[in-house]
């Protein structure tokens, strides 16, 4: 028993490398996403352990966090880059990537899991999002974390049309959402995450490439000094 577990525990680590290098190229091609998927995944990382989550769950919503952009970049790609803000009829289309992207996922065995966190990640805490319309523990906690983890990054990230917010303005955001578009206690949990540095605890220096931009630290260490 304890042969198998090694072997499978190997196995995990095997494929999470491999996940990590495949969402690491997709990211490479745009200076505005470079190390999107490897930053999210750690925050969602030392999220989901701040929340209790652990074993299966926690790999899925690692493979999540990593993937998560994936149906942009296959279907979507023109939009991704656009130099400024998205037209009505481009955002509709823009919120079926996650849709997209479960189905791709979904038939690929150990990526199973992750395909439900994604499918549900656009669901809204009030019962305005979409596919179905969940509201708040109907959707399943780690897309709820990956949409605010996500949702982080995209404020705290530069745009051709905008400069990123500062970790507290972002912060600030995030809460004025709460109740509505995120869950009030993964926002807070977030929040106490940074405070006490746990939320780039999963961060390593060795793996730099995958979330530096232009010999930067992450956005929110880069950050954290204007908080």
């Amino acid at each position: 028993m304890a042969k198998k577990n090694a072997t499978r525990c190997h196995d995990d680590q095997t494929l999470l490398r491999f996940v990590r290098i495949v969402a690491s190229a997709m990211d490479a091609g745009n200076p505005f996403t470079h190390g999107r998927a490897y930053r999210c995944s750690k925050q969602a990382l030392a999220l989901g352990k701040q929340v209790g989550l652990d074993g299966s769950t926690l790999l899925d919503l690692e493979y999540a966090a990593l993937l998560q952009d994936l149906g942009k970049r296959v279907v979507l790609h023109g939009m991704v880059q656009k130099e400024g803000p998205l037209d009505d009829r481009e955002r509709d289309r823009m919120e079926t990537h996650t849709t997209i992207n479960a189905q791709l996922l979904h038939e690929i065995g150990f990526l199973e899991g992750a395909s439900r966190i994604i499918a549900a990640a656009n669901e809204r805490f009030d019962g305005g999002g979409k596919p179905d319309g969940l509201p708040g523990s109907e959707i399943p906690l780690a897309s709820r974390i990956l949409a605010v983890v996500s949702a982080f990054d995209a404020m705290t990230s530069d745009r051709p049309y905008r400069e990123g917010l500062t970790v507290e303005q972002a912060f600030s955001e995030l809460r004025r959402e709460a109740g509505t578009r995120f869950d009030p206690e993964i926002v807070e949990s977030m929040i106490v995450c940074h405070q006490s540095g746990a939320l780039i605890a999963e961060f390593d220096p060795r793996d730099g490439v995958l979330y530096l931009r232009d010999e930067t630290p992450p956005a929110e260490a880069r950050k954290r000094s204007a908080a």
